[in-house]
């Protein structure tokens, strides 16, 4: 599954009804906005996509919620995103030409048949959860193997195959998958994709050759992530070094391939248009 609003918030998530940007696609777990740039704005929700600068200080794109459901009468699933989709059509044909569910929002009257999808709004409070992958929808971390052992638990680097991303000090963690550590997590400092580098020692001291790691470009606290383009998952691959969303992550989960998720809050100057 691609974002949704996380079991940490309380109460029921608010939700409302709206249409979708020109001609644009809109998939179930999609973060979306109302906007394509700070001072243009659109009639419809498009993906958030992609952080532009430091902390998006270049689209200044406000989030504003997450796709949880379409008003197609008959569900159309898509493949690679593994979720409920629905595209958008301009003239009253096309909007008649696909059934839709209707009486959706104030705006919606029976027999109306634009395209709309529900989506629960999102806050600077709100903790949202969704899958960290490598580049494309599904593909998993790079798992690495050590080829040149620590005898101090990750101080004096440990060598490994080469992770997805390039590392930004502080910012970045390595998790354990097999060895004397499994199971154990740190944030890294080191800058190279062939190094876990640490300031606190792995609780094992001896990492030794074939250990297993994984390492994900974030981590819990104040951190930065990337997105794709469609906004439909996090971007592992993506160094947290120039383009980037700042985020609080409250949960980090790198324990299996594959299902690598994090939980996280959009700092408050994402909802600011003013922002440099």
């Amino acid at each position: 599954m691609a974002f949704r609003i996380s079991e940490m918030n309380e109460g029921t998530p608010k939700t409302m009804w709206l249409p979708i940007d020109n001609t644009d696609t809109c998939y179930v777990g999609q973060i979306v906005v109302m906007q394509s740039a700070a001072t243009t704005f659109t009639e419809g929700v498009l993906p958030l996509g992609a952080a532009g600068g430091l902390a998006d200080t270049t689209g200044k794109n406000v989030p504003l919620g997450i796709v949880v459901g379409t008003n197609r009468k008959t569900p159309l699933y898509n493949s690679t995103w593994k979720a409920n989709s629905i595209v958008d059509v301009v003239s009253s044909a096309d909007q008649a030409a696909v059934e839709k569910v209707g009486g959706h929002g104030t705006h919606m009257s029976v027999g109306d048949q634009m395209a709309k999808v529900e989506v629960a709004i999102i806050t600077p409070t709100t903790v949202i959860e969704g899958p960290i992958y490598n580049g494309a929808y599904g593909t998993a971390l790079e798992e690495v193997t050590v080829s040149n052992a620590s005898a101090d638990g990750c101080i004096t680097a440990a060598t490994v195959g080469t992770i997805q991303y390039t590392p930004v000090t502080a910012l970045c963690t390595a998790y354990c998958r097999s060895g004397g550590n499994a199971g154990a997590y740190r944030v890294t400092t080191g800058t190279t994709a062939t190094e876990v580098a640490v300031v606190h020692a792995f609780p094992n001291a001896v990492v030794a050759l074939g250990d297993v790691f994984v390492g994900a470009p974030v981590k819990e606290g104040l951190c930065f992530i990337q997105l794709d383009a469609e906004a439909m998952y996090i971007d592992g691959s993506a160094s947290p070094a120039t383009h980037y969303y700042t985020v609080v992550c409250v949960n980090l989960n790198l324990a299996e391939s594959g299902k690598e998720r994090m939980s996280f809050m959009f700092t408050g100057d994402h909802f600011s248009l003013k922002r440099t």
